[in-house]
């Protein structure tokens, strides 16, 4: 009987000694942060392009750039100074956070040099904090 009770006593520490082994834990593996979703991706025109008046812009950007399936654009010359404006028209479905394509078309007084396109969320809350603009460098022709 001794010796059954020695062997069960034995097993258990056995057992315990197991479960309470120091065990390697993995090193974690950094993951790189994903990169920033694009709220816009212009298609047309391109940084550098030569433009002309009027110019058909082109491309994609979340549904919530979008107020209405719309939002501005504007040209500047090389000093700042607007020179067109109008707007864009999603052409899909813009009730969504996806990328929605649109396009536009924009008349400006000719310039010469460079200059550049924003484009600009439609942000009816007013709130600064929530505006957002994307520029493409362009040459006048």
């Amino acid at each position: 009987m001794k010796t059954i009770l020695l062997l069960v006593a034995a097993v258990a520490l056995i057992m315990i000694g197991w479960h309470l082994r120091p065990t390697s834990t993995p090193t974690p593996v950094p993951t790189p942060n994903p990169a920033p979703l694009m709220d816009i991706i212009v298609t047309d025109p391109q940084p550098g392009q030569v433009i002309s008046s009027p110019l058909t812009v082109s491309g994609q950007a979340r549904g919530t750039w979008f107020f209405e399936a719309s939002a501005p654009i504007k040209v500047l010359d090389s000093a700042g100074h607007v020179i067109g404006q109008s707007h864009i028209e999603a052409t899909g479905e813009w009730m969504t956070d996806q990328l929605v394509f649109f396009t536009g078309s924009v008349s400006f007084t000719q310039a010469t040099g460079t200059g550049s396109v924003v484009f600009m969320n439609d942000n009816p809350s007013g709130d600064p904090v929530r505006d957002k603009s994307f520029t493409v460098p362009i040459t006048f022709q």
